[in-house]
Parts: C-alpha cells; sequence; structure tokens
C-alpha cells in the first residue's frame, strides 16, 4: 500500500462503523479495501482531524459538558438524561445546541 492509505488499525482512535460509512457516504475521505483490511486516505483524514479540532475548539462536546459538571461519562444513562435536558432548556437558558449527524472520531 503507499504511502498516501494507512491502515485503520494504525490510528489513534477506534471509528465506529457508522462514522465509516458518514465519512465515506459523505466523501469526507477515500478508503481502500486490501486483503481485508480498511486503509483510509492520510490526507483527507488529516483535514477531518483539523476540522474536528476547530470544532472541538468552538463548541463544547458531550465529552466536555460531562467533565465541566463532573458526570462520570461511564453511567450513559445519567449524562444521556442530563443532554436531554440540556436539550429541552437550550432555548430558555440562551445556549445553541449543534448535533452532528455522525460522532466526532478523535473523541475514541
Amino acid at each position: 500500500m503507499d504511502g498516501q492509505y494507512i491502515d485503520l488499525k494504525n490510528l489513534d482512535y477506534k471509528i465506529p462503523p457508522s462514522a465509516l460509512d458518514f465519512l465515506e457516504n459523505e466523501r469526507i475521505t477515500k478508503f481502500k479495501v486490501v486483503g481485508g483490511k480498511v486503509f483510509i486516505n492520510k490526507n483527507d483524514f488529516q483535514r477531518h482531524e483539523r476540522w474536528e479540532r476547530r470544532f472541538q475548539q468552538g463548541y463544547f462536546t458531550i465529552r466536555q459538558f460531562c467533565e465541566y459538571i463532573g458526570i462520570v461519562r461511564s453511567d450513559k444513562s445519567l449524562v444521556s438524561a442530563s443532554f436531554r435536558r440540556l436539550v429541552k432548556i437550550a432555548d430558555d437558558i440562551g445556549i445553541y445546541v449543534r448535533k452532528l449527524r455522525y460522532p466526532l472520531v478523535t473523541l475514541y
């Protein structure tokens, strides 16, 4: 495999299948399958990583939200309930909630 593509297993992140599908379907990055292994275009993925870093600087992610209010992320039901409640009162307290169509891959 040429230097333009890297094995998904060599990334620092575990990319969920739904995120892989989104990245491919939206043509954000190119993939190749060789011998049963999935390779991702290095330049495309680095560009996407930079976009995610800028996004995380501009918005509070759920991970940052949980750390800020002191919720342990392993308690998924508490995180989910807290986030749903926040979304309900967002307009009343003057915050903007932006929901992405796929998870941020660099958080995994």
